[in-house]
C-alpha cells in the first residue's frame, strides 16, 4: 500500500514538473517574441544595432557559463543563479534607462544585453 502511494506521488510530481517546464518554455518564447516586436524597435531610435549587439553579448555570456559550468559545476547553485539573474535584471534596467534618457548607445546595448 505504501509503495502504491509513493508511485502515485512520483507520477504526479512528474506531471507537475512537466507543466512547470512547459510554462517556462512558453514564457521564454513569448519574451523573445515580445522583445523582437515591441522593445527592439524602440531601441532603434537610439542605436540601430542594439538587437545584434545584445544577441552577441548573450551568446558570449551563455558560452562562458557553459564552459565555466563544465569545469566548476558546483559553483552553480540555485541561489547563485537567482542572485545573478536579479543582479543582471537590476543593472540592465538601470543601464537601459540611462541609455534612453541620455541617448547613450553603449548604455543601451549593455542594458539590453543584461536584460535579455
Amino acid at each position: 500500500m505504501a509503495e502504491e502511494k509513493e508511485r502515485i506521488a512520483r507520477e504526479s510530481s512528474r506531471g507537475a514538473h512537466f507543466v512547470v517546464c512547459f510554462v517556462g518554455l512558453v514564457l521564454s518564447f513569448s519574451s523573445e517574441w515580445l522583445l523582437n516586436y515591441a522593445a527592439f524597435p524602440v531601441f532603434d531610435l537610439v542605436y540601430f544595432w542594439t538587437r545584434e549587439a545584445s544577441a552577441v553579448m548573450g551568446g558570449l555570456a551563455l558560452s562562458a557559463v557553459a564552459i565555466f559550468s563544465f569545469w566548476h559545476p558546483d559553483a552553480f547553485t540555485s541561489r547563485r543563479i537567482l542572485g545573478g539573474m536579479l543582479l543582471a535584471l537590476g543593472l540592465g534596467a538601470a543601464a537601459l534607462a540611462a541609455g534612453f534618457a541620455g541617448g547613450m548607445p553603449t548604455a543601451l546595448v549593455c542594458g539590453a544585453g543584461l536584460l535579455t
